[in-house]
C-alpha cells in the first residue's frame, strides 16, 4: 500500500522537499520511498519513509546484503542519512517550498493487454488510482487499432505452433535447429531447442491470430524482433515435442497526474516532444526526439476534482522477447472478478532497456499547464526512466507439477532437469532417475500453487525420505553421488485449474536458477523410514 497522505505530507515537510541522499531541492521532483520495501513487511509509517528525488530514488532500489548490485543504498545507511538532513531543515537558511504541489503526478506502466485493451475502451473500473480521468489523443487513437485489428480480447505474449510426436520428428523438420539440454539457453531453461521464424512463417501463420504481430509484419520489421520460437518435451498429458512462439509483449504507458489540493482545477494542457510517425514506425526506445517538436498538446476542460487522477496516454511500448527480472519495491495483489490476479508494483525496469522498443505516436512530457483558484500556473513532471516507475500486470493462478533440479559441481551449478509427476494430475507416479556426473544433490522444488506429496525417496534401493508435502515454496534436498538410481514415488494436486503454460513455466524456472549460489544443502522434512 502507498504511505497514508498524512504520513507522506510529514516526510515531505521534515525533508523541506529535497532529496535526503543527495540534498539538492528537487520539489516535485521527490517520492516518499519505503526503507524497507512492503515486500520485506515494511512499514507504511513515518518511521519507514525517506523523501528521495527520483535518481537517488532508483538507486535505493532493493538492498540483499547476500548479493549486493552496484552501490544500492542499505536500510541503516538511507535512515542515517534522512535523520542527518532533517536535522540541518531544522537549521536556519532551509526551508520549505511556499507554494504547495498541485499535482501528484507518476507513471503507469500496464504490461497487459486486456488491462490495455479496458482503459483503451473507457473501462477505468481496474485502474489503480483514484477516480480517473482518460484524455482521447493520437497514442489511445492507435492503442485503439491495434485492439480493432485483433481478433480476441486477450493476449498472452505466445502462441502455440507445430508439434511432433517426438524429438526425432522435430530434428527431421529442422535439422538446422540444434536441439539442447534444459537449462542450456540462457534465459529459457525449460527449452530444448530455439529458431528465428521467417517472415512468411509470421505473415501466414501469426499475423491472422495476433493484432500486433500483423501490425510489426506489415511494418516490415526483422523476424527476430517479432518473435523467437522455442521447443520442448511436453509431458503434461499431451507426451510430445512441442514448439510456442515468443511474441513481443505490448506495454501501455500513462502519465497519471492526482490532484491533491481541496478544490478542483482545470488542466488546460501539457508541454511535451510529440513524434507522430507515419504508420507504426518500430523504433528502439528513447525518450529524446530531437529539436522541433515541442508543443502543447490540448486537455479536456473539464475539471479534475479534489482526489481525482488524469491519464494521459504516453506511447505504445514492445517489451522485450527475453526473460526480465525488474526490482520490485512494493507489490500489491488484488484477485479481479475475470479470476486474474492484477498486481500493481513499483518497478525499476532498466534492464529490459535495450530490448524495448516503441510503435506509433509518443509524447513525452515536461510541464502541467494548471489553472487553479483563478491563478495560471504550471507544474514539471519528471522525465520517465525506466528504472522507476509504477506498473500493472496479471496473471491467471494455476498450478503445474514439481520441478526438479541438480547441483552440479559442487555447490556451484544448478540446472533444470525436467517436471515430476507431470503425467496425471492427482495419481500417484514413479519417476527414476540416474544420477549424471558431477551431481552432488538433486532438488525438488515447488513453485506453484498446487500441493505436492512425496509418498517415499529411496537412492539406490534405500529409503531416506517417507512421507512429505510441499506447498509453494518448499524444497526437498536429496544427496547424491554419481551413478546413484533414485526412485521418486508421489503426485500433485493443482489448487486452481488452468491450461498448460510452458512460457509461465520457464519464468518461475529462470527466477528460481537467478538466485544465486545455495548456502544449504539438507534433506528437508526427511523422516526414518
Amino acid at each position: 500500500m502507498p504511505f497514508p497522505h498524512s504520513v507522506r505530507d510529514q516526510a515531505l515537510v521534515a525533508a523541506a522537499r529535497h532529496c535526503c541522499v543527495c540534498h539538492r531541492y528537487k520539489g516535485v521532483k521527490v517520492e516518499v520511498h519505503h526503507i524497507v520495501p512492503e515486500s520485506k513487511n515494511g512499514a507504511s509509517d513515518i518511521d519507514n519513509a525517506i523523501t528521495l528525488c527520483f535518481d537517488c530514488h532508483a538507486d535505493a532500489g532493493h538492498y540483499n546484503p547476500d548479493h549486493p548490485r552496484g552501490t544500492k543504498f542499505s536500510p541503516g545507511e538511507l535512515r542515517r542519512h534522512r535523520d542527518q538532513w532533517h536535522a540541518m531543515v531544522l537549521l536556519p537558511g532551509v526551508q520549505s517550498p511556499g507554494t504547495p504541489d498541485v499535482l501528484y503526478c507518476r507513471y503507469l506502466l500496464c504490461k497487459n493487454f486486456e488491462a490495455i485493451r479496458e482503459i483503451t475502451l473507457g473501462d477505468l473500473s481496474n485502474v489503480p488510482v483514484t477516480q480517473p480521468l482518460l484524455v482521447t489523443n493520437s497514442v489511445r487513437a492507435f492503442q485503439q487499432k491495434i485492439i480493432d485489428a485483433h481478433p480476441v480480447s486477450y493476449r498472452h505474449d505466445k502462441e502455440w505452433g507445430e508439434h511432433f510426436p517426438d524429438r526425432e520428428a522435430y530434428v527431421k523438420a529442422h535439422p538446422e535447429v540444434p536441439l539442447d539440454e534444459r537449462s542450456s539457453i540462457k534465459g529459457y531453461p525449460y527449452f530444448e531447442a530455439s529458431r528465428i521464424p521467417s517472415t512468411e512463417e509470421l505473415r501466414d501463420k501469426l499475423a491472422p491470430r495476433d493484432g500486433v504481430t500483423r501490425l510489426l509484419v506489415e511494418a516490415e520489421v526483422a523476424p527476430q524482433n517479432i518473435s523467437h520460437v522455442f521447443a520442448y518435451y511436453e509431458e503434461c498429458g499431451a507426451n510430445r515435442f512441442q514448439e510456442i512462439y515468443r511474441l513481443r509483449p505490448m506495454w501501455g504507458l500513462y502519465l497519471a497526474a492526482t490532484n491533491l489540493g481541496p478544490d478542483q482545477i482545470l488542466l488546460s494542457g501539457i508541454a511535451c516532444d510529440k513524434d507522430m510517425p507515419v504508420g507504426a514506425e518500430y523504433r528502439p526506445f528513447s525518450t529524446s526526439l530531437g529539436q522541433g517538436h515541442h508543443v502543447i498538446e490540448a486537455l479536456p476542460s473539464a475539471p479534475l476534482l479534489p482526489g481525482a487522477t488524469m491519464l494521459f496516454p504516453i506511447a505504445t511500448l514492445l517489451g522485450p522477447i527475453e526473460n526480465i527480472s525488474p526490482e520490485t519495491t512494493f507489490a500489491e495483489d488484488s484477485h479481479l472478478l475475470t479470476g486474474q490476479v492484477q498486481v500493481v508494483s513499483h518497478e525499476d525496469l532498466s534492464a529490459a532497456f535495450s530490448g524495448t522498443a516503441l510503435i506509433g505516436p509518443v509524447f513525452w512530457p515536461h510541464t502541467v499547464h494548471i489553472q487553479a483558484e483563478a491563478v495560471r500556473r504550471e507544474q514539471q513532471i519528471h522525465e520517465f526512466n525506466l528504472s522507476n516507475l509504477y506498473t500493472i500486470s496479471r496473471f491467471w493462478e494455476m498450478g503445474s507439477c514439481p520441478y526438479l533440479f541438480a547441483l552440479k559441481n559442487g555447490r556451484a551449478t544448478l540446472k533444470y532437469l525436467r517436471e515430476l509427476f507431470a503425467r496425471v494430475p492427482g495419481k500417484v507416479q514413479t519417476e527414476h532417475i540416474i544420477v549424471s556426473t558431477g551431481t552432488t544433490a538433486l532438488l525438488i522444488a515447488e513453485l506453484e500453487s498446487e500441493q505436492t506429496t512425496i509418498d517415499y525417496i529411496r537412492v539406490n534401493e534405500k529409503y531416506t525420505l517417507r512421507r512429505a508435502i510441499l506447498e509453494k515454496g518448499g524444497k526437498i534436498w536429496i544427496p547424491v553421488q554419481s551413478g546413484d538410481a533414485v526412485e521418486l514415488t508421489g503426485y500433485y494436486v493443482a489448487q486452481v485449474a488452468g491450461a498448460t503454460d510452458p512460457w509461465l513455466r520457464n519464468s518461475l524456472i529462470n527466477e528460481f536458477l537467478k538466485q544465486g549460489p545455495l548456502a544449504e544443502i539438507r534433506l528437508s522434512q526427511a523422516v526414518s523410514p
